[in-house]
């Protein structure tokens, strides 16, 4: 078990920027997803584009990379493959 001071489910564009933030701010920070990686609907993949996906995805969809970029050298915790089944204090 974890402890932590914020735990964010999650790991799309809000939940990244809100991890990083946190992070940032000296909160221990738990980010929770389903998926494989960091990035949701959105930026789905992004840290593993090539330049052809980035410029027919757009620069958009670049940016999430510096995104997922920070969240990676941040020091919050992202744990991939997790289910939140429920939630208590």
């Amino acid at each position: 078990m974890h402890e932590v001071d914020l735990l964010i489910v999650g790991a799309g564009p809000a939940g990244m920027a809100a991890a990083v933030a946190a992070s940032q701010a000296g909160l221990k920070v738990l980010l929770l997803d389903e998926q494989p990686g960091a990035g949701g609907q959105i930026y789905r993949s992004v840290t593993r584009s090539d330049p052809r996906r980035l410029k027919i995805l757009g620069a958009d969809y670049a940016r999430g990379a510096d995104l997922a970029g920070a969240l990676a050298a941040s020091e919050a915790s992202h744990v991939s493959g997790a289910t939140v089944w429920q939630m208590q204090p």
